[in-house]
């Protein structure tokens, strides 16, 4: 009865207060209607329709094995797909570990009279405020330039650090080098890692944002040298980028942001993939109409002697003749007395050794002999390869198709990957820097592990590195993937993703990061030292790549020639040229007056005040300008 009484007031409020009630009303039966759905949500249906005709399938991911550590093997950044500036590394140290005082103090003895000239000239000029530096630390195989450089980087570590208003955890000194293989071997860090300079995306300089530019600032608010190993790796575009850089985070227009910049290296080594000559002018647009910084502001010093053993030392002098084109015909029989015309098949190959050639399909090939003639235990992977985004299956598979079956053009993964159980690999790409998983690592695949019932795909590949400490972290971090069939001293290499772009369409393929290593291109080992090669020399003229491939021995006793080409051997006259210009108008001279370059014959009496004589006696003994 009450809302009988108050239904027409009841009506006459819901007017006021539900304006478009029908409106809704019929939205909601509209959207109920299944032909509703054509208009609203058109692409819904097709992909409804094209499930319908498919049915179920598997997902692409199906017997992939999950380490239950996703972060170390994705690496997927949304921000690739909205534009922004890239995020390419993970933090890294930046300080490396110190060698023991004992150590450090032998290293620095057994010096020759060049290594220190250039030792203290270094030394002396950060003590007394004689900076920045820009020099250039060359010399060919066999000279010591890492001896040297290892030396300088503990000196002005420990002097820098001491330092009052410094802390002994700031980064006063940074080792860096082009490659993560080249910044591994020097205990170092990439020139990417350091100066976060995105990789594969060209010498387009981009600034940092302000997040990243103030964290980077903080780390390195006080650093004042940089080492720079490896130079002959880093072309113009990439050194213009570092000054770039480095005037960023130092906050100047300085050039290299008033840093000392010590380059480390030997420009008769191939030139850098991609990019000039440091020597030459960049094509970038930020330098065009710029004079070049390496000619415009560096100094050579050279270093002259080899500093091997007598076997060791006589091979290192050929190379380095043949390094300038300077070598003679006794080299030549020299060299021609390690040509052996044995066939693979014979037993006394040395078939196990790593061949050395010039081309891709060279090294292919053999790999691919080594992979289908044995027989041990073997497995083709083939990549997954994920399109992200909202698209049809059909045009998803579309894209997959366009793929390139070429590691360097998908972030180092190949399409299909040729397992094989104990034979030589090498890691694509730089899984760990700091732990020596890096680009070119070699290691013996031990054991092909597969932890997914029912999947043919394997899980682990299980490997063996060179150099045992490589990989140390990666095992601890991986300790409950071991059991009674692995060895404590192998390495789990578990499958990666990397991100590039096809077609404005960001891919995501998913791969062990492993090439047979069997055989390798000279360009690939460049670096690289080996105890014993087979090498292919080039049959056009190439220019140093007979001496790149020959410098890689550690003597001549390990090497095997297939074919010498000697006519072929060739010099870069830019190289050439460039050498001569510092050496005639670039060479650094030193203001430290050596008392053993005093030729007046004068008698001299020298006065050291030096603590604790007995512990620092050997010190002074091999300072070669004190007869004890």
């Amino acid at each position: 009865d009450r809302f009988e009484n108050v239904r027409d007031l009841i009506e006459e409020n819901r007017k006021h207060y539900e304006n478009h009630s029908d409106v809704i009303d019929q939205a909601v039966q509209d959207i109920e209607s299944e032909e509703f759905g054509n208009v609203v949500a058109p692409n819904a249906q097709y992909r409804d329709e094209q499930d319908k005709d498919i049915g179920s399938k598997e997902s692409d991911l199906f017997g992939c094995f999950d380490p239950g550590k996703d972060k170390q093997h994705t690496e997927y950044d949304l921000i690739n797909d909205i534009g922004i500036y890239p995020r390419t590394h993970e933090d890294e140290e930046l300080v490396a570990k110190r060698l023991k005082d004992d150590d450090f103090r032998k290293l620095v003895q057994s010096f020759n009279i060049e290594q220190k000239e250039f030792f203290y000239h270094v030394l002396n000029s950060v003590k007394t405020g004689k900076m920045p530096l820009r020099l250039f630390l060359s010399g060919g195989a066999g000279v010591g330039k890492s001896t040297v450089t290892n030396a300088l980087y503990e000196a002005l570590m420990r002097y820098l650090n001491a330092q009052l208003e410094n802390d002994p955890d700031d980064v006063s000194v940074i080792k860096v080098a082009p490659t993560g293989k080249a910044a591994f071997n020097i205990r170092g860090n990439t020139l990417h890692s350091a100066f976060k300079i995105p990789a594969n995306r060209g010498f387009n300089y981009c600034t940092l944002d302000r997040d990243r530019l103030n964290t980077i600032r903080s780390q390195l608010e006080k650093l004042q040298v940089i080492f720079i190993d490896e130079i002959s790796m880093v072309g113009s575009g990439m050194f213009t980028f570092l000054d770039l850089r480095l005037q960023q985070i130092m906050g100047t227009k300085e050039p290299f942001g008033g840093l000392s910049v010590i380059t480390v290296g030997d420009l008769f080594q191939l030139k850098p993939v991609f990019d000039h000559w440091i020597f030459e002018n960049s094509s970038e647009s930020y330098n065009t109409l710029a004079s070049n910084l390496w000619q415009q502001y560096f100094q050579m010093f050279e270093l002259p002697q080899v500093m091997r053993q007598r076997e060791d030392k006589d091979f290192a002098e050929i190379i380095n003749r043949i390094r300038e084109g300077k070598h003679t015909e006794n080299d030549i029989r020299v060299l021609k007395e390690r040509i052996f015309t044995l066939t693979s098949e014979h037993p006394e190959y040395p078939i196990t050794s790593t061949h050395l050639f010039s081309t891709n399909m060279a090294v292919d090939e053999h790999n691919h002999e080594i992979f289908h003639k044995s027989t041990n235990e073997k497995v083709q992977v083939k990549a997954i390869d994920i399109v992200l985004g909202d698209l049809s299956d059909d045009l998803k598979e579309r894209v997959k198709k366009q793929i390139p079956n070429d590691p360097s053009k998908t972030m180092g993964l190949y399409s299909v990957c040729s397992i094989l159980k104990e034979a030589k690999y090498d890691l694509t790409t730089n899984v760990s820097v700091v732990d020596g998983m890096t680009n070119g690592a070699e290691c013996i695949i031990k054991k092909i592990d597969y932890r997914v019932p029912g999947s043919s795909r394997p899980s682990i590949i299980w490997v063996l590195f060179q150099e045992q400490h490589i990989g140390n972290n990666h095992r601890k971090e991986y300790s409950y993937l071991y059991n009674q069939t692995v060895e404590k001293n192998w390495v789990p290499i578990l499958e990666v993703t990397r991100q590039f772009r096809k077609h404005q369409m960001q891919v995501l393929p998913r791969q062990f990061p492993l090439r047979p290593a069997a055989a390798k291109t000279i360009h690939r080992c460049q670096g690289d030292t080996m105890n014993e090669a087979v090498v292919d020399l080039p049959s056009s003229k190439r220019e140093h790549m007979h001496y790149v491939a020959l410098s890689r021995l550690r003597s001549i006793s390990g090497l095997h020639i297939l074919n010498l080409n000697e006519n072929k051997i060739a010099v870069s006259k830019k190289v050439q040229e460039e050498m001569t210009r510092l050496r005639e108008n670039a060479s650094l001279n030193s203001d430290i007056p050596f008392l053993y370059k005093d030729t007046s014959g004068t008698f001299k009496i020298l006065f050291q005040n030096v603590r604790s004589l007995h512990l620092h006696f050997p010190d002074v003994a091999s300072l070669l300008v004190i007869t004890m």
